[in-house]
C-alpha cells in the first residue's frame, strides 16, 4: 500500500504539534526526567541563557521553574516538513512564571515565538533545537518592604537584565 504524500506530511506536522504540546506540558508539570526524552542528546537551545545537551538544557530549566507555578499556552504554528526526518516550526506563545512565595518575588507574563528544529530519531520526532525570542515580556518584582517594581521588556536582552536587577536575594 502506497501512502499519499500529503498523508505523511500531515501526519507528520500532527506528531510535531503533539510533541510540542507534550514540551510545555511536562514542563508546566515540572515532569524534568519525561520531558528531556523529548530532546535528542545534543540539543541546542537560546534564550536568556544558551548551551547545549539535553541534560544541560533541564538542569537549567529545573533550576529555574521547579518552585515556580507556570503556565504555558501555544498557538497556531508554522510548521515546516523539511524531509521526511527533519522539520522545523514556529510557536506563537503566551507564559506566565509565578514565582512568588508569600507575596514576595518575580511575577512574568510573556509573549513571543518558539524557533524549533526537529528531527526523527528512531522512528519518533525530537526536538533538535530552541530558540525563544520574546516581544513583549510584563514584569513585577514584590519585594519584602512591600514595594513592587514593574516593567515591560520587549526582547530577551531587556528581560535578562531586569531579572539581574530584580531577582530575590
Amino acid at each position: 500500500m502506497r501512502i499519499d504524500p500529503n498523508l505523511s506530511e500531515l501526519t507528520a506536522v500532527r506528531l510535531v504539534s503533539r510533541l510540542k504540546a507534550q514540551y510545555v506540558r511536562l514542563v508546566d508539570l515540572k515532569r524534568w526526567a519525561e520531558l528531556e526524552q523529548l530532546f535528542v542528546a545534543d540539543f541546542v537551545f537560546q534564550g536568556n541563557e544558551s548551551g547545549r545537551g539535553a541534560a544541560a538544557f533541564i538542569k537549567l530549566v529545573s533550576g529555574q521553574l521547579t518552585d515556580a507555578n507556570t503556565v504555558h499556552a501555544l498557538h497556531m504554528p508554522e510548521v515546516d516538513i523539511r524531509s521526511p526526518g527533519t522539520a522545523s516550526a514556529v510557536w506563537p506563545f503566551e507564559d506566565v512564571i509565578d514565582q512568588r512565595r508569600d507575596g514576595i518575588g518575580l511575577l512574568r507574563r510573556g509573549y513571543g515565538h518558539y524557533h524549533d528544529d526537529y528531527l526523527k530519531v528512531d522512528g519518533r520526532w525530537r526536538i533538535k533545537a530552541m530558540r525563544i525570542t520574546r516581544l513583549r515580556v510584563e514584569c513585577h518584582a514584590f519585594r519584602p518592604d512591600g514595594d513592587e517594581r514593574r516593567r515591560v521588556c520587549f526582547s530577551n536582552e531587556e528581560l535578562a537584565t531586569w531579572l539581574a536587577e530584580n531577582r530575590p536575594a
